[in-house]
């Protein structure tokens, strides 16, 4: 059966583990390009995914610099300057655009590494939420934010030696989802009651 007959998958097997050295196997993934042009290898495995593809995982991508196109359940996203993007586990998506000046992270994430389940209200109220809002454009001192907190999940990432590695990682990444949906529904004047 040829690629566009079938649904690809994004799930972290397929992920060549050459393509970063900030990972934790089957958990979390990080790419970016701050300052530089995308490895061309990146950019290949990014377009490779142009068909529509059901994701097992939640990828955020950060842009500051440039341009992608990305279609999440057959709508079309605009990734510019300032936007962040969150495509949940369960979503298809396809990849239509990439500029040549694009800079930005991407990063792949096991739901479990979030661990956003202690609280199962919040947890299904900021899912449901995501799911229809999966774009954002944010102030560039939120952008900032988020690069800072991209930054230390990377740190965080290859202090290999660390024996609480892991346990760092979720914590910075769950501060990083409730960063992002604090301004999601602050840029949506979205007045929903979180407070449980």
């Amino acid at each position: 059966m040829d690629k566009q007959n079938k649904m690809l998958e994004m799930n972290f097997s397929e992920i060549p583990e050459t393509i970063t050295d900030a990972r934790i196997d089957g958990q979390i993934m990080l790419f970016d390009n701050f300052g530089r042009f995308m490895d061309p290898e990146l950019r290949k495995l990014a377009e490779g995914y142009c068909f529509p593809t059901h994701t097992d995982i939640t990828i955020i991508i950060l842009c500051t610099k440039g341009e992608t196109r990305i279609k999440v359940n057959l709508k079309e996203e605009s990734v510019q300057q300032n936007n962040v993007l969150i495509i949940l586990p369960g979503c298809i998506f396809e990849i239509n655009y990439i500029s040549q000046d694009f800079e930005g992270a991407v990063m792949l994430l096991d739901s479990n590494v979030m661990l956003l389940n202690e609280d199962a209200v919040l947890s299904m109220s900021l899912r449901r939420y995501l799911s229809s809002h999966h774009n954002m454009l944010v102030s560039s001192d939120n952008i900032d934010y988020f690069k800072n907190l991209y930054c230390m999940i990377k740190h965080a990432l290859q202090e290999k030696e660390n024996v609480f590695r892991s346990q760092i990682v979720s914590k910075f990444c769950q501060i990083l989802v409730y960063s992002a949906c604090h301004i999601f529904l602050q840029s949506h004047f979205c007045f929903l009651d979180f407070s449980f």
